[in-house]
């Protein structure tokens, strides 16, 4: 990982943004794919977009700007390819010091890379601007939208996590360390409900630990679902998968 790679990884762990398993997931993404690592912790779905803009804000010192706030001139977009903006998530936004720089939003201000590719096609001086990476998206849909593909329809929350029919959606069974067995319902965790049924054979006891075990097991689910979401939604966009062509989830209930 290069510098910027690196702070925005410890950023993100010291905040509580990124555990230890995420982050292995996270590298070993990278292994796979390539890339940065702020934009395969957000293909994967681990922190919310507008937080992990502000961590890459403060990781490499380029304040956020809003492109939707932004004066967007026409003449800089034939300056770079659809197909150059969208394999970088870039978009040029102006032109400016009497035509000799091009302001271009980037959701890595810092690949030098892409920054000397850019000012060879461009043939402009390059200043690059930190940008969500869904708002630069957006732009080049708008700007370039007879040049690129239109927009997957697929969402991570097209996903189906529900249960089989009959299951409770609330209750969980945990066998913990010592094997014992324990049914235990989600609203536990932040009322006080009932204490947990005791299945036949099983001791008695735990029970102020069982209830921080649920706790976790509960926090680490809602990341599995995260993640789960994020990959499906990166494969679909790839054309891997047709998410639409899953079987339907269960009716909603009224």
């Amino acid at each position: 990982m290069n510098k910027t790679d690196t702070l925005v990884a410890q950023k993100l762990r010291a905040e509580g943004l990124l555990d230890q398993f995420q982050h292995k997931s996270v590298l070993d993404y990278l292994a796979e794919n390539g890339g940065r690592l702020h934009m395969a912790v957000l293909a994967l779905g681990f922190v919310p977009e507008e937080k992990l803009v502000q961590v890459v804000s403060q990781a490499c010192g380029f304040p956020v700007a809003s492109l939707s706030k932004m004066r967007i001139d026409v003449e800089a977009r034939p300056r770079l390819s659809a197909s150059f903006c969208e394999k970088h998530c870039v978009f040029p936004c102006s032109i400016r010091d009497q035509g000799s720089t091009l302001w271009l939003a980037m959701a890595d201000p810092t690949d030098i890379g892409v920054i000397n590719s850019a000012r060879k096609q461009s043939r402009l001086k390059i200043r690059p601007l930190l940008a969500r990476p869904s708002e630069i998206r957006d732009h080049i849909r708008t700007a370039y939208r007879n040049e690129v593909e239109p927009e997957s329809p697929y969402l991570a929350g097209a996903i189906d996590l529900s249960l089989e029919p009959g299951e409770d959606e609330g209750e969980f069974k945990i066998t913990d360390l010592a094997g014992k067995t324990m049914v235990r319902h989600t609203g536990e965790v932040t009322s006080g409900a009932p204490p947990a049924r005791q299945t036949a054979g099983d001791p008695p006891g735990g029970e102020q630990a069982l209830r921080a075990r649920l706790h976790k097991l509960l926090v680490n689910q809602r990341k599995t679902d995260r993640l789960i979401a994020g990959l499906a939604r990166l494969l679909a966009d790839k054309g891997m998968i047709n998410l639409e062509a899953l079987p339907p989830g269960p009716p909603e209930k009224r």
